[in-house]
């Protein structure tokens, strides 16, 4: 991660905790020139996650919010290549979180595929086993061993996922790259252990 998007997801954070922060107050606590602050929430706004308020405020709008929670970032490119913000796949995600603490904290990924989907979205059931089975590696979720009957004859049924800490309604990020689960409700990093071993 370069310094520029560390920069960026360390300005959504703080606006985060906000209902709004001067260019100022946001400046001094990324430890920024202020020039250089402006700069960057202007590319935020661009984006979608911050808008202007009066007195050379800002905000979050709802996306620059998900992305928050969900340790979204601003990539950075060229003129032809515009920075671009990826909290799409991690969307999912966030929405599943909060589904299965709905959900009583207990679920199969088929029933909160079906009540996560949008019109004209396809949503991929891999995308939350991988998530699912690395926040089951650091604790936060558990396999149970009862399954849910499948639709189809040759099913072994559907997995129930079940939440064991309840770290909060922000999605924990899960971060393969690193290694590691983040959560943001209490800023802290869960290193994934080896497979197999016990959380």
């Amino acid at each position: 991660m370069t310094a520029r998007v560390w920069i960026a997801e360390k300005m959504l954070q703080i606006l985060n905790e906000h209902s709004e922060v001067s260019v100022t107050v946001l400046a001094e606590r990324i430890e920024r020139p202020r020039d250089k602050t402006l700069e960057s929430l202007k590319t935020l706004a661009e984006r979608g996650l911050v808008e202007s308020l009066r007195l050379d405020k800002y905000r979050l709008t709802d996306a620059g919010r998900i992305a928050a929670g969900e340790g979204g970032y601003v990539r950075t490119g060229g003129a032809a290549r515009p920075r671009t913000v990826r909290i799409e796949t991690k969307s999912l995600r966030f929405r599943a979180w909060k589904a299965l603490r709905m959900e009583g904290g207990k679920s199969t990924i088929p029933n909160l595929l079906s009540l996560l989907a949008t019109d004209g979205e396809v949503v991929s059931e891999t995308n939350l086993l991988k998530y699912f089975s690395a926040l089951n590696r650091v604790g936060i979720l558990s396999r149970l061993h009862r399954r849910v009957k499948g639709t189809a004859k040759t099913s072994n049924g559907f997995v129930v996922w079940a939440i064991i800490r309840n770290v909060g309604p922000k999605a924990p990020v899960w971060r393969p790259t690193k290694n590691e689960v983040y959560d943001p409700n209490t800023g802290t990093t869960y290193p994934l252990p080896p497979k197999g071993a016990t959380p």
